[in-house]
């Protein structure tokens, strides 16, 4: 079992513990009692991607069309409750493999920008060994000096955490970097790294500009920029009111459940 983490932020004003089980934040600030910190990247998932659920739908209906094929009319009717199921659930198993191989690409620019050797040519997935190719063109395209890699983030005022990949120079400019390994960068990532940004600055750290960086695994290199990373503030705060709400509807539904009896005549 992984054991807890924990964090002093704040010189020492803030304790940050991180579960990585269970990926939840507890906060502690000065003598305050401990508080739940929500996540970042809950906060922002709660922004719909249309383009995942069109991806899903695709996906369900390959799996049927294959086990149609594989099995033949007769036998793919018989079992078609089973097809379907089994079909319906086809995402979550691409889905575990892309996570997987995310964090395989994640941990790339980590290790070599941590002064670890990495031979690409030793990688076997292929979508690994492209993310990795996509780094080193990241690389060689922009100057990288980093100050801090994978840092606890905390924020006093709004109550959220979080973990940057980067914080540093890039190119000169001091700089807030996400690495992601996605089909594209979805609108939520600039909301993302502004929320770190946010974070790092009320705990008194200077940030120029945020950057979103998509090591993809079909090789692609996409970069995002916002010199004016302010301006996507608003937006990350709506979505963690909205995120609070579901919380509080959540804990709401259930209390009433576990005080709801049953009456039996």
């Amino acid at each position: 079992m992984t054991k807890e983490e924990t964090f002093k932020l704040y010189n020492g004003d803030v304790i940050l513990n991180f579960d990585p089980t269970k990926h939840i934040y507890t906060a502690k600030v000065k003598e305050a009692e401990p508080k739940i910190a929500y996540g970042t990247t809950s906060i922002t998932g709660v922004i719909n991607k249309p383009v995942l659920v069109n991806w899903a739908v695709k996906l369900t209906k390959e799996k049927t069309k294959s086990e149609a094929k594989r099995l033949g009319w007769t036998e793919f009717c018989k079992q078609l409750d089973e097809v379907l199921m089994t079909a319906g659930r086809e995402h979550f198993a691409v889905s575990k493999q892309a996570r997987e191989d995310g964090t395989a690409i994640h941990k790339v620019p980590e290790d070599i920008l941590a002064g670890k050797e990495l031979d690409v040519g030793a990688i076997e997935r292929t979508e690994v060994k492209l993310g990795a190719l996509a780094f080193l063109h990241f690389q060689s395209k922009y100057k990288l000096e980093p100050i801090s890699l994978e840092r606890k983030v905390f924020s006093i005022k709004y109550g959220y955490a979080g973990t940057v990949d980067y914080y540093g120079l890039l190119n000169g400019k001091l700089t807030v970097l996400d690495w992601k390994s996605s089909k594209a960068i979805y609108e939520d990532y600039p909301l993302q790294v502004a929320g770190y940004a946010n974070a790092l600055v009320e705990e008194g750290f200077k940030v120029e500009q945020t950057a979103v960086v998509r090591l993809g695994k079909d090789g692609v290199l996409e970069v995002r920029i916002d010199k004016d990373w302010k301006k996507n503030l608003p937006a990350f705060l709506g979505a963690r009111e909205i995120y609070e709400y579901q919380m509080n509807m959540k804990g709401d539904n259930f209390d009433k459940r576990s005080s709801t009896k049953i009456i039996k005549k």
